[in-house]
């Protein structure tokens, strides 16, 4: 770690103020004096509110489906009968996650019987 006399400190500090100083009165040259201020000329006009056309004839109303697309797939997996009379609350899901990520890591078939065996 580099260590400063207290002489360079001070030569440091200085160097900043001096650079702060040049900045601001660089950024005061810049700005734009009130009588070169193009924004009213150039001003958009203000926003109005056009309502939609009103129609004479109103949309026809169209009747619901006969047949509206089920919930659950026609051929249903296995497991959707095992899960379908079960309640799942937290520590159910919780289980079957567990079981989910054994499985696909090939873990022991003796293991995921035994979440299986405490899952039902």
């Amino acid at each position: 770690m580099t260590y400063y006399s207290k002489q360079e400190i001070d030569r440091l500090r200085e160097d900043a103020i001096r650079r702060t100083q040049e900045m601001y009165s660089r950024s005061r040259s810049r700005e734009i004096p009130p009588s070169e201020n193009f924004s009213e000329e150039f001003s958009p006009p203000p926003l109005q509110y056009i309502p939609p056309p009103v129609s004479q004839n109103p949309p026809p109303h169209m009747p619901p489906p006969e047949n509206p697309p089920p919930f659950m797939p026609q051929n249903p997996s296995p497991f959707a009968n095992i899960l379908s009379g079960k309640k799942l609350d937290k520590d159910s899901l919780i289980l079957l996650g567990l079981l989910y990520l054994l499985y696909k890591e090939n873990a022991d078939k003796k293991l995921l019987l035994a979440i299986l065996y405490i899952f039902f």
